[in-house]
């Protein structure tokens, strides 16, 4: 078919493509009207490298350094935030703690404010498959908060950047709700990390203070050995066989000695770290509840379908002809 000839068949058939157009175009407006608003909100937060601007603890690390203790902190590969915003344990926090909203009158977990402790207004299909896949001895809250797990999966992003921000970003009904859900993740990883690194911290100043009381007493102990051998084996009845005994005792007190030194000197320095009140995460953006709709997007939804069923209505029109065309 020439062009002309097909822009003639399209003018023909105008009432009925823009009939169809209007038509899709008018459940599009529809669905946008009563599908359900979501609200983004979103929070970043920075891994700080420690130290980095301490000069007064400058002279401490040096110090550490010459011991074999590193001070300026590998903290950052004690941890991927990514990881921690996608653990089961944080997320199943997230679930349970009681959140302000204006779909009840009190504070609801988000199995309650999801409703999925009502299947039916739920996803019965969803609930459905979580009674064939999970095993029959899971109560029916275990089963609610695997559900729940997995929305919140759906929900939520981690987006990372070259230069390490990291933003945090989720979807929530409500934009008070939203702001609330991504702080409380910001924090709890802010704690979460904190804590780990104060109880690695005190367990090796534990270690420490261990190995050190152990070389203490071998000190004490080579000491008494040594002092009992002069009081036994004075210096002018020496013969060659009691320099040698005398030497060897020597030599245990200088080296005991040099090793609880070197351990005492890495006791205070393991006190140090553990008493550092460095932050390694620093919230660079508190989440804020967001003005407007992240989805549904109405307009590009309302313009989308109705020129998708415009191409949708020629494309028929043109193929219909032309079959008839043919078959004729």
């Amino acid at each position: 078919m020439e062009l002309l000839t097909i822009l003639k068949l399209f003018w023909l058939k105008r009432y009925n493509i823009i009939i169809f157009s209007l038509i899709i175009t008018l459940f599009s407006i529809i669905y946008v009207s009563v599908a359900t608003p979501y609200y983004e909100a979103y929070t970043s937060i920075y891994p700080v490298k420690e130290n980095t601007n301490n000069q007064s603890f400058g002279n401490i690390q040096g110090l550490a350094s010459t011991f074999g203790i590193n001070l300026n902190g590998n903290n950052n590969s004690l941890f991927n935030i990514t990881d921690l915003v996608k653990s089961n344990s944080l997320r199943e926090k997230v679930i349970l703690n009681k959140w302000p909203n204006i779909k009840y009158d009190k504070d609801v977990s988000l199995v309650k404010y999801w409703a999925i402790d009502d299947t039916l207004s739920f996803n019965i299909f969803r609930f459905i498959k979580s009674l064939i896949n999970t095993d029959n001895k899971l109560s029916n809250e275990q089963k609610y908060i695997e559900i729940a797990l997995e929305e919140l999966s759906k929900r939520l992003r981690v987006v990372e950047n070259e230069t390490g921000l990291i933003k945090i970003k989720i979807l929530m009904e409500e934009p008070k709700l939203a702001s609330d859900v991504v702080n409380f993740i910001a924090n709890e990883i802010k704690l979460h990390v904190s804590s780990d690194l104060f109880l690695e911290s005190l367990d090796h100043r534990k270690f420490i203070e261990n190995r050190m009381n152990n070389s203490k007493t071998d000190l004490s102990d080579s000491e008494i050995k040594l002092t009992y051998f002069r009081k036994n084996n004075p210096i002018v009845l020496d013969t060659p066989e009691i320099q040698l005994q005398r030497g060897r005792l020597i030599r245990d007190v200088e080296v005991n000695q040099q090793v609880y030194i070197t351990l005492r000197q890495q006791y205070e320095l393991a006190k140090i770290e553990e008493l550092k009140s460095t932050p390694v995460i620093k919230i660079l953006d508190k989440g804020i509840a967001p003005a407007q709709k992240a989805k549904p997007k109405r307009t590009k939804i309302v313009i989308l379908s109705f020129l998708i069923s415009i191409i949708i209505s020629l494309y028929y029109t043109y193929f219909n002809e032309r079959s008839k065309m043919i078959f004729n």
